[in-house]
């Protein structure tokens, strides 16, 4: 039969006055196991039917129809610095695909189990426990997991576990491919606690391509407030993984720099020495790790430090770890890096709607941009025909919009991006500085601000529509000469440089080196837009991906 309950929350305890909270572990032997079992919808929907019965000590859950499988453990409320863990044994059908999401001071974070790797927009995935198996052990570090997300958060309250299915773009949704009637799992010996005595353990560190990888166990006591890592690369605060359950330190995060301050590149065989401090100072690990060419990844497209012109164009690829030009400013929009089908290099941006009919704002910059000195705007975007946006701006404290998806914009239009909406990836590109001079013939000045995508007038963006964005650039104006430096994020440094330059947007360069890092590269006579198509080998003779940089000529 369908189980239905009436739930009663727990009384909710105040993060200041939480003191020591036992551990929790019910006996499914001796206390009522569907009880543990709560029936859970998410918002505007219907719970997914579940039929919930106690089996020996444990407690079953089958699917009786298609939908989240969804369920919430009737847990109260604790402190996930002071209860660490959560464990528990299970069996589970082959088809049962459901994985944990905990509400933590109001976010939730997901522990994969036996469902897919994707959630729903705004859930941060902390701790890989998927197994092939279809019955085990599972322990979860809690603490870890989620301090490496809020290290310095002054307490962790956890007030909701939910199990079930988060992946809205998959048919299991509907019950295909799993989840589907008869699905099912079960739960036995369920506990949170936090172990006696425990002491972290460090393991030495080693390589991973360009990646210096120190693992660590039993967090459960120590402080996240900060990790410095000290190599011959630089010094630097380093955070930990939960997913690979390591401490990371990316070794090319230290040639991203200007090309007079970057180190000394690695050679193959090298023994690098490190040292992983915590905030007060106290070594966790040290010792060597060993350095290989060996397995490193291809090099992301390079980048071009330019000392004439002396030039700070505006350009984001995302293969940075973080989301820059203030995009991060976008209270309707859940913006992630992405790595599954970037445009180029290693990674690119999705954008989530969070709400139905909301703005749907993504900032493509922050401050003032001097149209005159960068005239062309170029991005590369991937989107479907849902999208509902255009892009806005300020000018002389006018708004003005240039047409991208939507149909209702009722700000003045400076052009048409002409976007493919197959699902694609296509490079836009719009000659700003022409469109402000068509609009104000007069005007002396052309720096504009707030350049967004948006929708206004009506809302038409469903929630969790997504769109892709990737490379995008400012140009580069120039009368004569390019001269600088053509630059590898890459531990091994950079060897030579191949490049071309013509008038298509996305041409690709061969492997032949025409000298470098320096270039010098002469442009005089040339009009208009064009492109710099270049690439580079780093020291273990791979070459990257070829980069593509928008040029004005005149």
């Amino acid at each position: 039969m369908i189980r239905r309950f009436l739930f009663v929350l727990p009384l909710l305890v105040p993060a200041t006055a939480w003191g020591q909270t036992p551990p929790f572990a019910p006996d499914f032997a001796k206390t009522d196991a569907t009880s543990f079992i709560l029936p859970y919808a998410q918002n505007g929907a219907v719970a997914a039917p579940v039929k919930v019965e106690k089996d020996g000590n444990a407690v079953k859950m089958t699917s009786l129809a298609g939908g989240s499988f969804g369920v919430k453990l009737n847990v109260p409320p604790f402190d996930v610095d002071q209860l660490t863990r959560l464990s528990f044994d299970f069996t589970a059908t082959p088809d049962a695909k459901v994985n944990l999401f905990l509400r933590v001071n109001g976010r939730y974070y997901a522990v994969l189990f036996t469902g897919p790797k994707k959630v729903r927009a705004g859930t941060t995935i902390i701790y890989d426990a998927r197994t092939t198996k279809l019955s085990g052990h599972i322990d979860i570090p809690l603490r870890a997991a989620i301090r490496a997300q809020v290290p310095t958060e002054a307490s962790l309250r956890l007030d909701e576990i939910l199990v079930g299915n988060w992946d809205n773009d998959g048919y299991m949704m509907a019950g295909i491919g799993g989840n589907g009637p008869g699905a099912s799992w079960t739960l036995s010996n369920f506990k949170i606690d936090k172990p006696a005595d425990v002491k972290p353990v460090f393991e030495p560190a080693h390589f991973e391509g360009d990646e210096l990888v120190i693992p660590a166990h039993n967090l459960d006591n120590i402080s996240f407030k900060r990790f410095p890592l000290k190599t011959p690369l630089g010094d630097m605060d380093v955070s930990y993984d939960s997913m690979r359950s390591a401490f990371i330190y990316d070794a090319s995060v230290a040639y991203r720099k200007p090309a007079s301050a970057v180190p000394e590149p690695l050679h193959d065989g090298q023994n690098v020495d490190y040292a992983l401090r915590d905030d007060a100072g106290t070594v966790l690990s040290q010792g060597k790790a060993l350095f290989s060419f060996n397995n490193l990844p291809v090099p992301v497209p390079p980048r071009l430090d330019l000392t004439n012109p002396d030039d700070k164009y505006p350009r984001v690829d995302f293969e940075d770890n973080d989301i820059p030009f203030g995009m991060k400013n976008a209270p309707n929009t859940v913006l992630m890096r992405d790595s599954e089908n970037p445009y180029n290099g290693r990674w690119s941006a999705v954008m989530i709607n969070k709400v139905t009919a909301s703005p749907f704002d993504i900032p493509a910059g922050e401050g003032t941009i001097d149209v005159a000195a960068h005239p062309v705007l170029t991005f590369a975007y991937r989107c479907d025909d849902r999208l509902r946006l255009d892009m806005n701006l300020t000018w002389n404290n006018q708004p003005y919009s240039i047409h991208f998806t939507d149909s209702d914009n009722p700000n003045p239009r400076l052009g048409d991006l002409k976007v493919i909406r197959d699902g694609q990836w296509h490079m836009a590109q719009f000659n700003m500085l022409e469109a402000l001079k068509r609009a104000q013939p007069n005007a002396a000045e052309f720096k504009i601000s707030n350049l967004m995508w948006n929708d206004t007038a009506w809302p038409g963006n469903v929630k969790g529509l997504k769109w892709w964005l990737d490379d995008l650039k400012w140009s580069i104006k120039t009368n004569g000469k390019l001269e600088g430096n053509v630059m590898l994020d890459d531990a091994t440094g950079t060897k030579a440089v191949s490049y071309s330059v013509d008038q298509i947007p996305a041409s690709q360069v061969p492997d032949t080196a025409k000298g470098g890092p320096k270039v010098s590269i002469d442009l005089t006579g040339k009009t208009g837009l064009w492109w710099l198509h270049v690439r580079a080998q780093n020291g273990a003779g791979k070459w990257s991906d070829t980069a593509h940089y928008p040029i004005w000529c005149g």
